[in-house]
């Protein structure tokens, strides 16, 4: 696809979600007759949206905050989630149409009992090809799972579950869905979330059950670190396997994911980065190179200037530095001091976000080189 043809969709709280080109002045270049002076004012200028739609509530008419949106190919429609609600959209309707479809995901019976996910719809992933019916996955920040039938009248829903019901879910219990990922075969649901020690899979397409908990995948922090799944390289089972960084710098392979219960640990793993998040990772279709991308560590925005000008000249130096911690239970995880007064750690090193790329040809025990 031409760079000029690229789009790129945008959520707004109090607005409604816009479709805008990726390359803006791509598209003004390709004019006929623009000479440098028009050129020069429109690159200064902000893009304009292709397209708006409009998701607000009926009662109200305030705008609802899209909080998960899933444009998967070939790009004719994209699903929405916001609060308790699933919508879905017609891409090549321009004029601020409403969604094709909504679709509640809490209904309540007449004794003013909720069933099914009530709460923020927080992730959405769709099913892959290969399987034999589409499904749509969403989470919610309440730790709720549910499968939708979007493709059929009304949008069914297939299953739903609370992951808080999963004795084993322990070892990995979080705080609110970030992620959903399908395997390859379209079988297995992986459950990422964040402030979590692990990832759960479910098998979907089978039992419907838990299958196995992914542990040594810490991620305590706000901050979401997100993972990717890929087909086992042999293609010779039906597991596969996810990849994933994690909150001190590490990055994590675990292989046959699918083919054993239970609590599965890292098949390998190398320190990626800094003892920073290394909020994601993917690896070029070859197959012999990956990326990570890591961030430095946030500043709580309850410390005073000299404290603050301190910590972010030690994310420049990565130099020892105690910053203290004014609200750990805010959005973005605050760096702390050692004071078991005020309950405070020492943090050793902030890096400078980052992305490295890696070579896995000469993947040997686990090694893989910059």
């Amino acid at each position: 696809m031409a760079a000029s043809a690229s789009t790129v969709l945008v959520g707004f709280r109090d607005r409604p979600i816009q479709l805008y080109p990726l390359f803006p002045h791509e598209r003004q270049d390709n004019g006929d007759d623009n000479d440098d002076e028009e050129t020069e004012i429109a690159q200064s200028t902000s893009p304009q949206p292709i397209a708006s739609y409009s998701l607000i509530k009926h009662e109200t008419e305030a705008f609802l905050p899209p909080m998960a949106l899933l444009w998967s190919a070939p790009g004719t429609h994209f699903v929405v989630g916001t609060k308790s609600l699933i919508a879905l959209f017609d891409s090549s309707r321009t004029s601020n149409d409403p969604p094709l479809l909504r679709v509640p995901t809490v209904t309540y019976t007449g004794g003013g009992f909720a069933l099914g996910l009530k709460g923020m719809v927080s992730a959405l992933a769709e099913s892959t090809e290969s399987s034999s019916q589409r499904l749509t996955a969403a989470g919610t920040w309440t730790r709720g799972v549910g499968l939708y039938d979007l493709t059929r009248s009304g949008g069914v829903c297939t299953a739903h579950w609370k992951l808080s019901d999963d004795a084993a879910s322990s070892v990995s219990r979080g705080d609110g869905v970030v992620q959903l990922l399908w395997s390859p075969c379209g079988r297995y649901l992986v459950v990422n979330e964040r402030k979590s020690r692990g990832l759960l899979v479910y098998d979907v397409r089978g039992s419907g059950r838990l299958l196995c908990t992914l542990a040594g995948r810490s991620a305590r922090s706000t901050q979401p670190v997100r993972c990717s799944v890929y087909a086992e390289s042999d293609g010779k089972d039906d597991g596969f396997e996810l990849w994933s960084g994690t909150d001190s710098g590490n990055s994590v392979v675990y292989q046959g994911v699918g083919l054993r219960e239970g609590v599965m640990e890292p098949t390998w793993q190398w320190q990626a980065h800094g003892q920073t998040v290394v909020g994601g990772m993917a690896m070029h279709a070859s197959g012999s190179v990956v990326a990570t991308c890591s961030s430095s560590m946030p500043v709580s925005d309850g410390l005073d200037e000299d404290s603050a000008s301190e910590c972010e000249k030690t994310s420049r130096t990565g130099t020892d530095r105690i910053c203290s911690d004014s609200d750990s239970d805010s959005d973005g995880e605050s760096l702390s001091s050692a004071s078991s007064a005020d309950t405070r750690r020492s943090q050793s090193e902030v890096s400078d976000p980052c992305i490295n790329v890696w070579s896995l040809t000469s993947f040997k025990n686990g090694e893989v080189h910059q």
